[in-house]
Parts: C-alpha cells; structure tokens; sequence
C-alpha cells in the first residue's frame, strides 16, 4: 500500500512539472517570503502567499568569469538558464532587489517596480542593456553600487528622497537623465546631492580610476507632464503633483485642466462679444472661449 502511495505521489509531481513545461512556466523561491516565477516571457518577483514583504537573497558571480572572459551566464541566479527568454522584468511585494539580480539579461526591455521596493543590490541590472527606462517608486530610498553599469538607460524617474551611491551609475553620464518627481524645491535638494559625485571613468592622465568626482547636478530635471500624466500624478504646469483621491486637479495659474488629466495651457483663446460673462474651456482642442 505505502509502494502504491509513494508511486501516486510521484506521478502527481511529475505531472504537475510537466504540465508546468507546457505552460512555459518556471519558478521557485529567491529568498525570504520571496518567490519567482517566469510566465509568458516576464520574470515575476513577488512576496509572501500571505501579503508578507519578501527579502530577496543576494546574489554572486560564478568563480573565474571576470571581465577578460565575460559572458551573460556568469550571474548565479535562479533563472540563470532562463536568461535569455525573459523580456521583461516585474517586481512586487518585495523590499529590495539583490546583488546582480537582474543582470545580465539583455533582452529585458521593461522594468515594473512596485511600490514596496525601496533599494537595490550591488551591479542589480549589470549588463541588462534591452531597457532605457526605469521608474523607481515613491518608496524608492538607496540605489546600490554599479547598479545601472554597462547598462543603456537614459531616464531614471525618481522621487526627491533616492540616494544614488557612488558608482551607482555607468561610466558615461551624458546621456542619462533623472527626472525627479518631488517639485523644485526638494528636487533641488536632490540636485545638491550630486554635486560630488564619486564614479569610474578616465583620469587626465588616460589612466581608468574609480575614484573620479564630478557635478552631476544637471542630470537632474523636474518631471512635465510626459512623466506625470498617469493615474497616480499629474503635471500642474510647475512640477509633478500626486493625484488627490476625489480626481480633482488644482493647475498653477495660467493653466488649465485637460480631458487628458494633466494641466496645460490654452493654447487658443476666442472671445465672443454680446454674450453673458463666462467661461467655457475646449479642453480636447485645447481652446478657451471668452463670453464677455
């Protein structure tokens, strides 16, 4: 009987990995209350099955693969051997994200972060060059060292509270922007901030050093409207403000509430004489017409 038992045992866990096989789907668990699962191309991270807040393990670079015989296999992942079908990256209910990873998966072109994490490991997206665009969540406190090298990205949105360590981002900054979504004034301290900022790169003598410093402050611009204009914040003209929970908008003078939920200005302007004073706005086309 314990012989029938055990061989039923075995062909239900056959059948449920096989029926796992056919659905493309891959997974298990990566640290504390910390599961992943690969379905239809994205890597899921998320945390515990009861709404506990996962802690994601760290993670290593296999011994021997150093720069001089470097490929994307080096990283010691659990979804090492799935790297190259995984398209796009989506965590949740996680606190942070560990030491490489994510990297080395070059054909990830989308990155979801949710609003539990708040940092990142050392070298997190090394070599992940398929996205350009990250968005860092209000919750978003430190990123880790080298956690965007040799990567493509362009735009970091972030809130006015991030803390980029040193060597946090490539080499090359000049075609990196962080837009910050707190408004001028803590933007500013942001930008404060990077003033002295410590990275990699080339001396004045030709020589590779990781101890440069450099003003980085101008990489940082206050969010517009393309940044804003989402269900949690909107551009008011001046800067990004969180949507309020009644969906009513307040815009800076001289603009005005779109159809589109963000705030413009008018950019056409009729008054119509012999008409009782008011004011209607055309939002879609964007035209005020004047009753006067």
């Amino acid at each position: 009987m314990t012989k029938v038992v055990l061989n039923l045992m075995m062909l239900s866990a056959f059948l449920i990995m096989a029926s796992a096989a056919k659905a493309g789907v891959s997974g298990g668990t990566c640290g504390t209350n910390c599961n992943w699962i690969i379905e239809n191309g994205t890597l899921k991270i998320s945390g515990g099955a009861d709404g506990e807040i996962g802690v994601m393990n760290n993670f290593v670079i296999e011994e021997g693969k150093n720069f001089e015989n470097y490929d994307d296999s080096r990283y010691l992942t659990p979804w090492r051997e799935y790297r190259e079908e995984i398209t796009a990256i989506d965590v949740q209910g996680v606190s942070n994200i560990g030491n490489y990873a994510f990297a080395g998966l070059g054909n990830a072109t989308q990155i979801s972060l949710g609003e539990t994490v708040r940092s990142t490991g050392h070298a997190a997206f090394e070599h992940s060059t398929g996205f350009s665009t990250v968005v860092l969540p209000d919750s978003f406190e430190t990123l880790g060292t080298a956690s965007f090298i040799r990567t493509n990205l362009i735009t970091l949105i972030a809130p006015d509270s991030v803390t980029l360590n040193n060597h946090a981002l490539d080499y090359d900054f000049k075609n990196i922007r962080i837009i910050c979504k707190g408004g001028k004034e803590k933007c500013d301290n942001l930008k404060k901030e990077l003033e002295d900022y410590m990275h990699w790169g080339t001396d004045e003598n030709g020589e590779f050093s990781s101890s440069l410093h450099s003003d980085i402050s101008g990489l940082v611009l206050l969010a517009g409207k393309e940044q804003c204009n989402s269900i949690k914040y909107y551009w008011n003209g001046e800067e990004c403000l969180g949507r309020p929970d009644d969906g009513y908008i307040f815009c800076a003078d001289g603009y005005y509430p779109t159809n589109q939920g963000y705030c413009e200005i008018i950019k056409l302007r009729y008054t119509l004489p012999e008409a009782d004073a008011a004011t209607s706005n055309d939002n879609e086309n964007m035209i005020e017409w004047i009753f006067e």
